[in-house]
């Protein structure tokens, strides 16, 4: 019995994509060490009946981040969630069409409002230096807030990246 290979599991240019594996092995350290940390957590108020303020924050951060940078990772990876009542109808050609359509009318608008209305936000934690507001809470809130903006400008890279790809494909090809 063959295999069905007709399903890519990466896009085919991922593995050129000099941000992919260092985002994707930051991403399985967080989730590994987010584990840990949770564990110990755990072990510390239950078994030593202490709570570590900075260790429970710390594993909120590593959430937070591998939420937000996953959500790029996984829409450049096409193993975002999709609702395909429709779409599963339509030939190949249809859902690129609406795939781009909506990547332009829905995606980008929403990641151009992130980032608008998130700047000064983000701007202002960083002025502050802003830290945790719990006592002995960890200092770095300005620079998980930082991921508000780096989200949307991450999808909206990569929505220029794919419209760059498609235009090269276009284009007349040199010969040697």
């Amino acid at each position: 019995m063959q295999k069905d290979n007709s399903k890519k599991t990466v896009p085919p240019d991922t593995d050129r994509s000099f941000w992919f594996e260092p985002l994707l092995r930051l991403l399985i350290v967080l989730v590994w060490a987010m584990m840990l940390l949770m564990s110990v957590n755990v072990l510390a108020r239950y078994a030593l009946n202490t709570v570590w303020i900075p260790l429970q924050e710390l594993v909120v951060y590593f959430h937070a981040t591998v939420f937000m940078l996953g959500a790029v990772l996984a829409w450049r990876l096409d193993r975002h969630v999709r609702v395909d009542v429709l779409q599963q109808r339509f030939a190949a050609s249809t859902k690129q069409l609406i795939e781009h359509w909506g990547q332009w009318l829905l995606l980008a608008p929403f990641a151009l409002f992130m980032l608008f209305v998130s700047f000064d936000y983000v701007r202002q934690s960083w002025l502050r230096l802003e830290g945790s507001a719990e006592t002995g809470g960890l200092p770095g809130v300005f620079v998980l807030k930082s991921l508000l903006l780096l989200v949307p400008a991450g999808f909206l890279a990569l929505i220029i990246a794919g419209l760059w790809r498609r235009a090269r494909q276009h284009l007349p090809r040199k010969k040697k």
